[in-house]
């Protein structure tokens, strides 16, 4: 490859590097909200995943309490109580995770409004809708 091609070859490559940046500027409003609800959403997914598995533990608990196989009423007992504490404490948490997605998509939605009511087309305003 000659020095000129390498040249070439630069300087293209630093001006599509340049266009991808510009691309990639500043987040417009809408695209800050919809970041921030991705991961509300994905914190949302874990706490629910990690209630099924605390779930499935407090079934575990509770059959053990049940059976009262170890002849341990008190430790069954016990263990149960503390897998229920935890499941109260994560359905508490996804309540919240629950208020922090509305709350965003709701304002997300209504910037989104915003800008439905600016469109003078009334078609493009209806496709938009």
């Amino acid at each position: 490859m000659t020095l000129a091609t390498t040249s070439r070859l630069a300087v293209t490559a630093l001006c599509f590097a340049s266009a991808l940046m510009a691309c990639a500027g500043p987040k417009t409003e809408g695209q800050k909200k919809m970041s921030q609800l991705s991961e509300q959403m994905q914190r949302l997914e874990s706490a629910l995943q990690q209630s099924k598995t605390e779930i499935q533990k407090t079934i575990e608990a509770h059959d053990l309490l049940v059976a009262n196989a170890d002849a341990d009423l008190s430790g069954n007992f016990s263990r149960f109580q503390s897998a229920i504490d935890r499941c109260t404490a994560r359905q508490k948490e996804i309540g919240t995770l629950l208020d922090q997605i509305s709350a965003t998509s709701t304002s997300y939605f209504a910037g989104w409004q915003a800008d439905l009511d600016r469109i003078d087309n009334s078609d493009l305003r209806a496709r938009s809708e």
